[in-house]
């Protein structure tokens, strides 16, 4: 009978470790910027050479926020009524990886017309507060098929 135990004990074992272990492939790990990795571990994010377009929307939103906080957009012309940040200008002001916006197909957003515009004088009538500031991250020409347009 103690034999029968010990079987199903080490069975029960055999299986408990090797179910543990993950089968699915995990991706390799691209070297980001410190805020970029801030950003994904605030959000629970696994960074990978893969991100997508809501991570990085977060991302561009995490930044703006510091900006914003700071008021940095001061220093950045405005565009269509609101301050404007381009992802090029946050690569070069704020070293920013900026290789990691692009769309699923592999296309770089557009690094001029990507970025982060700041609504302060509310140009889109929307209603900000606490929980939605006037923070607004846009990521264009992300896929070959909107380059195309």
């Amino acid at each position: 009978m103690k034999k029968i135990y010990m079987i199903i004990i080490v069975i029960f074992l055999f299986l408990f470790l090797t179910g543990c272990s993950s089968s699915k492939s995990s991706k390799k790990v691209n070297t980001v910027d410190d805020h970029s990795k801030e950003a994904s571990e605030q959000e629970g994010a696994t960074v990978t050479e893969d991100f997508d377009r809501d991570q990085l929307y977060s991302f561009l939103s995490k930044y703006g926020v510091d900006i914003f906080k700071n008021k940095q957009y001061e220093n950045y012309p405005k565009k269509n009524g609101m301050f404007f940040i381009s992802l090029k200008q946050l690569q070069e002001d704020f070293s920013i990886d900026i290789s990691i916006y692009k769309g699923s197909d592999g296309t770089f957003c557009d690094v001029n017309q990507s970025g982060i515009f700041f609504d302060l004088d509310n140009v889109l009538n929307l209603e900000y507060n606490d929980n939605f500031m006037p923070i607004l991250p846009t990521l264009i020409g992300c896929s070959f098929d909107e380059m195309k347009k």
